[in-house]
Protein backbone atom coordinates (compact mmCIF):
# COMPACT_ATOMS: atom_id res chain seq x y z
CA UNK A 1 0.00 0.00 0.00
CA UNK A 2 1.06 3.13 -0.80
CA UNK A 3 0.66 6.90 0.47
CA UNK A 4 -0.79 7.99 -2.47
CA UNK A 5 -3.69 5.62 -2.18
CA UNK A 6 -4.15 6.85 1.45
CA UNK A 7 -3.59 10.16 -0.22
CA UNK A 8 -6.26 9.80 -2.74
CA UNK A 9 -8.62 8.67 -0.34
CA UNK A 10 -8.56 10.79 2.70
CA UNK A 11 -8.66 13.98 -0.09
CA UNK A 12 -11.85 12.63 -2.37
CA UNK A 13 -13.69 10.80 0.51
CA UNK A 14 -12.86 12.55 3.51
CA UNK A 15 -11.72 9.38 4.83
CA UNK A 16 -8.57 9.30 7.06
CA UNK A 17 -7.45 5.76 7.29
CA UNK A 18 -4.28 3.97 8.54
CA UNK A 19 -1.88 2.38 6.18
CA UNK A 20 -3.60 -1.19 7.28
CA UNK A 21 -7.28 -0.38 6.61
CA UNK A 22 -6.49 2.14 3.34
CA UNK A 23 -4.57 -1.32 1.89
CA UNK A 24 -8.05 -2.54 0.73
CA UNK A 25 -8.75 0.54 -1.32
CA UNK A 26 -5.09 0.45 -2.73
CA UNK A 27 -5.96 -3.39 -3.94
CA UNK A 28 -9.43 -2.23 -5.03
CA UNK A 29 -7.84 0.64 -7.40
CA UNK A 30 -5.30 -2.41 -8.61
CA UNK A 31 -8.10 -4.72 -9.09
CA UNK A 32 -11.16 -2.34 -10.13
CA UNK A 33 -10.83 -2.81 -14.01
CA UNK A 34 -10.75 -6.47 -13.67
CA UNK A 35 -14.18 -6.58 -11.72
CA UNK A 36 -17.49 -6.96 -13.10
CA UNK A 37 -18.68 -3.36 -14.46
CA UNK A 38 -21.99 -3.42 -12.24
CA UNK A 39 -20.43 -5.46 -9.23
CA UNK A 40 -21.22 -4.17 -5.66
CA UNK A 41 -18.26 -4.12 -4.16
CA UNK A 42 -17.32 -3.42 -0.16
CA UNK A 43 -14.17 -1.95 1.54
CA UNK A 44 -14.07 -2.03 5.28
CA UNK A 45 -11.69 0.62 6.36
CA UNK A 46 -11.18 0.08 9.73
CA UNK A 47 -8.03 2.01 11.24
CA UNK A 48 -8.12 5.73 12.04
CA UNK A 49 -5.19 7.54 10.34
CA UNK A 50 -4.07 9.16 13.54
CA UNK A 51 -1.93 6.04 14.39
CA UNK A 52 0.21 7.13 11.87
CA UNK A 53 -0.55 10.84 11.89
CA UNK A 54 3.15 12.13 10.79
CA UNK A 55 4.04 10.14 7.84
CA UNK A 56 0.30 10.96 6.68
CA UNK A 57 0.24 14.49 7.59
CA UNK A 58 3.03 14.94 4.98
CA UNK A 59 0.84 14.44 1.96
CA UNK A 60 -2.79 14.15 2.78
CA UNK A 61 -5.22 18.01 2.53
CA UNK A 62 -8.40 18.03 3.67
CA UNK A 63 -11.63 16.80 1.09
CA UNK A 64 -12.94 20.13 -0.75
CA UNK A 65 -16.62 18.85 -0.19
CA UNK A 66 -18.26 15.45 1.44
CA UNK A 67 -18.52 12.75 -1.82
CA UNK A 68 -22.29 11.28 -2.65
CA UNK A 69 -20.71 8.09 -3.82
CA UNK A 70 -18.10 6.59 -4.38
CA UNK A 71 -18.33 6.37 -8.03
CA UNK A 72 -17.34 10.45 -7.64
CA UNK A 73 -13.49 9.02 -6.43
CA UNK A 74 -12.81 5.79 -9.47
Amino acid sequence: MCIRDRKKLAESCGLFAEPAGATAFAGFINARNRLPRHATIVLLITGNGLKDIQSASKKIRFPDRPILSVKEII
